[in-house]
């Protein structure tokens, strides 16, 4: 920013930090998501120059004082200086922002000032904003209310008064409001008030019911199938419904909410064993096991007999033992991927870290849903192939996907046995940014506490040697060091 450095004129310099601050910030207020806003909030101190030479405590704010401002310009001043470091002048704005509509959010942020006498002020305002503020601006405020219910330093008398405040007004206005309407609203908007109407009985059955139909987020399903069978009678063609549904959150609450009703388990609930959600396989298998002797590896057995699926096959290796490895194998030269795919992630299960050559083959399989998997079990079995292996294998798959694999691979190996390789990718320009981040920590870290061979290490040296021009003195120098102290 440009100061009058000539000038004492402490209005005169305000002047200069508020355009400034207008200049910047307005559009960005503009589109800014409520959890957007939470974040600006927080490190806004930090990262803005607080204007030393400006005593805030004897700034004037008045609209009056910065006639170059629009009307919305002013608003992101105020706005921002919510924010601002010094306690006055974050008071000044807060009681100034009140008067205008639209600005509930930022007041309601001061709840959690770091300030004593700014969280008393914010609450006498909040009270005031919500006699008047329309429901839109509080859907608005709603994530800086929960942000807000979640830290340390809000009263929980005060936290407890607006609440009981909020939940009248939703009560009362929210039904006017078009329920297809709340579902476009942002996505932490929504979920505020998804919790809130699931918490407690705000809205009728009917448009609880059309809002979980609307929506599409997990988190956003959860909240409103607890709120419905909590809150509103379900009879039994319901509940068979929502067991039915194509989502699997509904499906597994539904399948609570039957269990806790008849506290026993029902003819046909193992049928559920075939679900695709995994939790829900879980949780069936569970209570046939504490109500019955129902043996679940031999009704997965039965069905793959039946009909070759995905969901059979997994169930083997989910309740079977190694024993059924060599059921497993035989579908891994199956057509159709979906099962090969299946076929592999139970072979896994049950050969764990023994399955390292067959993991290695199917890495290299053309099809990319059999590759992945691979690659997945190889991580999750923490498979080491050496550093040489899995470094030929990356120069013939450079630029692939499958090279990209290798080359994460190739990362988690010792730290001394990768690091010549390393070295020789370092500097490399056609690796994404994530990947040159992933090698100069693999550099940076190395194990002291192992021992390497005279080779090795000489290896490593000649590497140092030839890239000079490409990798860093301090990077080499640190190597060069440590070297000494873990030769054999």
């Amino acid at each position: 920013m440009i100061w009058n450095q000539g000038s004492k004129k402490n209005q005169e310099n305000f002047t200069i930090y508020a355009y400034e601050i207008a200049g910047t910030y307005t559009s960005q207020l503009a589109d800014i998501t409520p959890k957007q806003l939470i974040r600006m909030g927080e490190r806004w101190r930090g990262d803005i120059d607080m204007a030393w030479n400006i005593d805030w405590r004897k700034v004037n704010i008045g609209r009056k004082q910065l006639p170059r401002l629009n009307d919305i310009e002013y608003l992101t001043v105020l706005k921002l200086g919510t924010f601002h470091g010094n306690g006055y002048y974050r008071q000044k704005c807060m009681e100034a922002l009140a008067s205008y509509e639209g600005t509930l959010s930022f007041i309601m942020l001061r709840l959690n000032d770091w300030v004593s006498p700014i969280r008393e002020s914010a609450f006498v305002l909040v009270q005031k904003k919500l006699e008047s503020c329309g429901i839109c601006e509080l859907f608005e405020a709603l994530p800086m209310f929960a942000k807000v219910k979640d830290s340390r330093r809000r009263s929980d008398d005060y936290m407890l008064q607006i609440e009981k405040k909020v939940q009248s007004i939703l009560s009362a206005q929210i039904s006017v409001t078009p329920i297809d309407e709340i579902h476009t609203y942002d996505v932490n908007i929504k979920n505020a008030i998804y919790r809130i109407v699931s918490k407690n009985r705000i809205l009728d059955a009917h448009s609880m019911k059309h809002l979980l139909v609307l929506e599409k987020t997990g988190y956003g399903k959860t909240l409103l199938i607890r709120g419905i069978l909590q809150h509103y009678e379900c009879d039994e063609k319901q509940i068979q419904q929502y067991l039915q549904s194509k989502s699997p959150i509904i499906r597994y609450y539904a399948l609570l909410y039957r269990y806790e009703k008849q506290d026993n388990i029902w003819s046909g609930i193992e049928v559920m064993l075939m679900d695709k959600s995994r939790r829900i396989r879980d949780y069936v298998s569970y209570l046939l096991k504490k109500h019955s002797d129902f043996s679940i590896l031999d009704y997965y057995k039965k069905k793959l007999k039946e009909k070759v699926t995905s969901i059979a096959i997994l169930g083997i290796s989910e309740y079977g033992n190694r024993q059924e490895i060599e059921l497993i194998k035989t579908f891994l030269g199956a057509d159709d991927d979906h099962i090969v795919a299946a076929a592999l992630q139970a072979y896994g299960r049950l050969a764990a870290q023994e399955g390292e050559k067959l993991y290695w083959k199917y890495l290299f399989d053309c099809r990319q849903m059999i590759s992945v998997r691979a690659y997945r079990m190889i991580q999750k079995y923490n498979i080491c192939y050496g550093a040489t292996t899995l470094y030929q294998a990356y120069l013939e798959k450079e630029n692939t996907q499958l090279g990209y694999y290798l080359l994460k691979l190739l990362l988690r190996e010792p730290s001394w046995e990768r690091l010549p390789f390393v070295l020789r990718l370092y500097g490399k320009e056609n690796l994404p940014q994530s990947l040159k981040n992933a090698l100069q920590g693999a550099i940076s870290t190395r194990n002291m506490y192992v021992r390497i061979s005279t080779k090795q290490a000489q290896e490593i040296c000649d590497i140092l040697q030839e890239k000079t021009d490409t990798i860093p003195e301090d990077i080499r120098k640190g190597i060069e060091f440590d070297i000494k102290y873990v030769i054999a």
